[in-house]
């Protein structure tokens, strides 16, 4: 793989020279001109190949056409510091470059080696600290980088023209062809096309581009990602015909109570001066076959307006994608082709009634994620294959949505969406967030920046139109609001009738279709819901930030979302971390902001760590949450009756097989199947369960339901799951386990230790500091240390965010000022030894009692006590408003034990949730049944280190050697364990995280198995990653806490 090494590469500097692109004369560069925005760019169009044949162009691969070459590859490279180290008129043939780098194209050169990746979130990443002064980039911090390469011209492409496309280059550059200038193109996200014919000759060509990392343009490019440079897409010339289809607008909507389709076809094209009678022939294809349809024509500017009806139109959903070739063909009149070109298209129809918006007459539930364009070796560069993966990933976890964060897509993506089925917010590549909001600074209420800012959004829409998966625009994202956003609405929605525009800076302002305001709170949304002055659907541009071991209270948005019309869900922050592939010291890890170049580079560190994949596409167990929330299917069980309840609004479910099985004590005793679903969209079919087995009263019994795939679908193999449910069928007596009293116990009392022993085991308790420091049974230690309390976790970063690891510090060492620790024999007879420890904590306001219980089978039971002696809890909050006042305590993480195990102590079966992580408030996915492991496996590799791994609602946990040698922990109250090689202290970055850059792929594991038994663990919340605490539910307010739990030796496989 390739990896980006920890050095601050720079390319030697060669024939440099001070002056401005054109002209040292230049007083104003064009890339500090907000005025100036390209020059000799041809017209935005929509995305497409004019093919020399009706067949070419219905394969659609333009690499396949004679009218096609690839400029993608090796070109020369010179990487320059900044603008006045640059090569001035290298782009002259008499400049010889061949001592030049190599660097690829697309590629950004900061991945390549050249110049420094910076991350930042909001600010600029040339003003960090300072206040920006747009249109201006500061002196001295403007690397460019310059590229040239050679090209043989095709023969034949004599008397075409000869077109070159750039699919995006970061941030703004000149382009030269054969020494000529040929125009200045900034916007980094979108094609620039540029007419080169009659700078070309035959043979040998020579192409150079100018490429400047900043410009004015970069200061509506304040996106939270990495700041990389370089030309990021494909870069191709295309040879047209003098007569061409220049650009086409399709209209494919769904008419007449959606049964039927209404199609418009506007296209423009060009008639050559020698193809007088050139005409085009539209025709429409599905899945290979002609479709019969009636055109009518009429002419419009610049072209044709074709019209036809479908009746019993099969129409588009993400769903139910289908989709028709429209195939438009020109021709001289005589039959030969002139150009043909070839574009699947959907029928649908997009609306908002009755406060929601609907495809088609329904009110479809967003079940979206916010997609950046990110691939951990090559940057902002997304391979076909990266994008396809990215679908195939979303569809599996029932993802149904993307807003394409915050920038248009490569062209593919829009094709993807299309073929399988995603709805599309389709965002234009404006932010200025490091200007702020207000009116006076934003650029969105400057005039002088309108021209900018609607290019950016009318390129966007000319290019992306004729997609049928894009059912809203974006304005953009965190730009402020004003006059230039009032105008973008305006154009947008008079030249696009078809979709609707949101923009989340427009908060409740008129120039947005839908209310989508970013991290709503729960009790803000219910609020929306229930405020009838309120008529625009709520759909959450970004929520949920999956920042690190996070999503917990994802659940209750959904509970939202699915008892109020209104609220049509949102868009998950977001889908992939954006870690680079690194190598240090030999060892690979995935980079984030300052790992690269010197201390003073600005960075935001691991903020762009927020995915339900890592970067290396791999889930992270909320991803799974997320899948189980969103299915698509819902189920609930009364009086022996399953009802199951579709949420799709297209589909039915005959492609579903409904599984159940019974459950007895975490094992699978029965299964099998229902009958067939008969379960058309929307609604409900009951089935009633089958006999449950025989059971006794101390057993647990639980029923599950499964739907999976009878027959593949695209992307998706036969016996894919798409959802699944749980339900508890009867609870087990509530008999504690009476404790083994047989044999004989032995005490050897020693002035700083208690030995405690039987038949197979020993434990010695340390009675000065008040813990089990020993267990070992049949002559084998087991544990090393142990039954310390833990109040303390490592904060994971919504824990940071919300800067509790500051405010509950005091639970880190709760022993500070404390009078020390109280000894007290409770019990001592032959069967049985009672052993005691108070710890005196908070400086005496509170304290936690340990008591032992010790049998001669060598089973341990520990009982834990928390008191509240003095003091109060913090207010029942959901994020910090204020310091503690006197008298009050913060939340605890947690309230458990931790033990120091053997390092042979490696497998790991439990009886609880599983098989992945899960938190207390992130745990609906996981289904309570018996799961196996390793100590190893266990661990989460976030990628910055954090509290991980932790299974809940535990009824036993088992951990043995090769042998089956090991211990059981049990409870009658259920209870949740992590276990690990990586000590607390390892991962866990103190009170301020931004003091250290850690990455959980170069910590070194102990040999031995951390343990922990947790009776009460704090959520991870979700609301955001900079000061929301998780729900109230799942916080640890100060007061009494009590748990208990056993400790069994364990042999064999028993």
């Amino acid at each position: 793989m390739r990896k980006i090494r920890l050095i601050w590469a720079v390319a030697a500097i060669v024939g440099c020279a001070i002056g401005g692109a054109d002209s040292a004369k230049a007083q104003v560069p064009d890339w500090e001109n907000p005025a100036v925005i390209e020059r000799n760019k041809l017209a935005p169009r929509a995305d497409f190949f004019g093919f020399e044949s009706r067949e070419l162009a219905r394969i659609g691969d333009r690499t396949q056409s004679s009218r096609h070459l690839s400029l993608n590859g090796t070109w020369k490279f010179h990487y320059a510091p900044t603008p006045e180290e640059r090569p001035i008129g290298f782009f002259r043939e008499d400049v010889d470059v061949a001592g030049w780098d190599d660097i690829r194209v697309p590629a950004n050169w900061e991945v390549e080696g050249f110049g420094t990746p910076i991350y930042v979130n909001h600010p600029y990443a040339f003003s960090f600290e300072e206040r920006p002064h747009p249109p201006i980039i500061p002196a001295g911090d403007n690397p460019v980088g310059s590229y040239r390469r050679t090209f043989e011209l095709p023969e034949d492409w004599k008397g075409q023209q000869v077109v070159v496309h750039f699919g995006a280059v970061k941030s703004a550059f000149y382009l030269w062809v054969n020494g000529v200038q040929i125009g200045y193109s900034q916007g980094s996200k979108l094609p620039a096309e540029f007419d080169i014919t009659d700078a070309l000759r035959r043979g040998t060509n020579s192409i150079s581009l100018e490429v400047y990392r900043w410009s004015d343009g970069s200061y509506l490019e304040c996106q939270d990602f990495w700041r990389i440079s370089g030309i990021e897409r494909d870069v191709y010339l295309c040879a047209r015909p003098r007569a061409h289809i220049e650009d086409f607008h399709v209209v494919a909507e769904a008419v007449h109570g959606y049964q039927d389709g209404a199609l418009t076809v506007d296209v423009f094209w060009t008639n050559g001066s020698v193809e007088k009678r050139a005409t085009i022939q539209p025709a429409l294809r599905r899945e290979g076959e002609a479709v019969l349809c009636e055109w009518t024509s009429e002419w419009i500017a610049g072209g044709t307006r074709f019209r036809t009806a479908l009746a019993g139109a099969a129409l588009w959903s993400a769903e139910v994608p289908n989709l028709y070739e429209l195939e438009l063909v020109m021709d001289d009149g005589a039959g030969t082709v002139l150009d043909a070109v070839a574009s699947r298209i959907g029928f649908r129809t997009v609306e908002i009634n009755g406060g929601q918006l609907r495809v088609n007459g329904q009110p479809v539930l967003i079940k979206g994620v916010n997609r950046h364009e990110h691939h951990l070796e090559t940057g902002h560069v997304i391979s076909r294959d990266a994008m396809r993966e990215d679908v195939r990933l979303m569809k599996a976890h029932n993802i149904n949505a993307v807003r394409t964060s915050h920038y248009p897509n490569d062209p593919y993506w829009y094709e993807l969406c299309d073929e399988y089925g995603l709805y599309v917010y389709d965002e234009a590549n404006i932010e200025s967030h490091g200007m702020g909001y207000a009116l006076d600074r934003t650029l969105g209420n400057q005039p002088d920046w309108l021209h900018a800012h609607l290019d950016r959004m009318q390129r966007m829409v000319e290019r992306d139109r004729n997609h049928p998966s894009i059912i809203v625009w974006s304005m953009g994202n965190e730009a402020g609001n004003g006059y230039n956003f009032y105008q973008l609405y305006l154009w947008t929605r008079g030249e696009d009738s078809t979709r609707f525009v949101a923009y989340e800076r427009a908060v409740h302002e008129w120039n947005t279709d839908i209310i989508g305001d970013m991290y709503a709170h729960y009790d803000a949304l219910e609020a929306y819901a229930k405020d009838s002055t309120q008529t625009r659907p709520f759909i959450l541009c970004e929520y949920a930030h999956a920042m690190g071991n996070s999503l917990g209270g994802f659940k209750e948005y959904w509970d939202l979302f699915r008892a109020h019309d209104k609220l049509q869900g949102g868009f998950i922050w977001d889908f992939i971390d954006q870690g680079l592939l690194t190598e240090r010291d030999g060892r690979e890890f995935f980079a984030y902001g300052g790992d690269f170049g010197p201390p003073d580079v600005p960075s935001d560190h691991n903020f762009l760590n927020n995915g339900l994949v890592r970067a290396d596409r791999v889930p992270q167990p909320h991803f799974d949450e997320a899948k189980y929330v969103m299915q698509p299917l819902q189920f609930d069980f009364n009086d022996s009756l399953l009802a199951v309840t579709s949420e799709h609004f297209f589909r039915d479910a005959s492609n579903y097989r409904l599984d159940w099985a019974w459950q007895v004590n975490g094992q699978e005793v029965e299964r099998g199947q229902f009958p067939a679903l008969q379960l058309p969209a929307q609604s409900m079919q009951q089935f009633r369960m089958p006999p449950p087995p025989e059971i006794g009263g101390e057993d647990e019994v639980f029923f599950n339901v499964s739907a999976r795939l009878i027959k593949a679908e695209p992307l998706l193999p036969a016996g894919h799951e798409i959802a699944k449910a749980q339900f508890l069928a009867h609870s087990p007596d509530v008999l504690k386990k009476r404790l083994e009293t047989s044999g004989a116990l032995t005490v050897d009392r020693g002035r700083e230790t208690w030995s405690v022993s039987g038949a197979a085991f020993e434990a010695t308790f340390d009675v000065v500091n008040g813990r089990l420091s020993h267990y070992a049974s049949l002559g084998q230690t087991l544990i090393s240390g142990g039954g310390d309390a833990g109040f303390w976790r490592a904060p994971v970063d919504n824990d940071y965010g919300a800067g509790t690891p500051e405010r509950y510090a005091v639970w880190r060492d709760p022993w500070q000022q404390s009078d020390g620790i109280a000894f007290k024999v409770l019990e001592r007879s032959a069967n049985r030894v009672r052993l005691a420890f108070t710890h005196t904590l908070l400086g005496g306001d509170a304290e936690w009692v340990q008591t032992y219980t010790v049998t001669p089978d060598g089973a341990i039971e520990i009982d834990n006590e928390l008191r509240a002696i003095h003091g109060k809890a913090m207010p029942n909050i959901t994020r910090w408003s204020r310091a503690l006042v006197d008298g009050e305590y913060p939340n605890m993480y947690r309230f458990g034990n931790d033990f120091t195990l053997h390092p042979s102590l490696e497998r790991v079966n439990w009886y609880g949730r599983g098989p992945g992580e899960t938190a207390p408030d992130r745990k609906s996915t996981a289904h309570i049944a018996r799961y196996a492991s390793s100590v190893t496996d266990l661990f989460t590799l976030y990628a910055r280190p954090q509290a991980n791994g932790l299974r809940t609602d535990v009824r036993e946990v088992t951990l043995r050697d090769s042998s089956g040698t090991g211990l059981r922990f049990s409870g009658d109250v259920p209870f949740h364990f992590t276990a690990s090689h990586h000590p607390m202290h390892s991962i866990d970055s103190g009170l301020e995280k931004a003091a250290t850059q850690a990455h959980v792929r170069l910590l070194d594991p102990d040999p031995e198995v951390y343990l922990q038994i947790d009776g009460n663990h704090s959520g991870v919340g979700c609301v955001n990653s900079w000061g929301a605490l998780p729900r109230p539910e799942y916080q640890l307010p100060y007061g009494n806490y009590a748990f208990q739990f056993r400790i069994e030796p364990v042999s064999g496989d028993e």
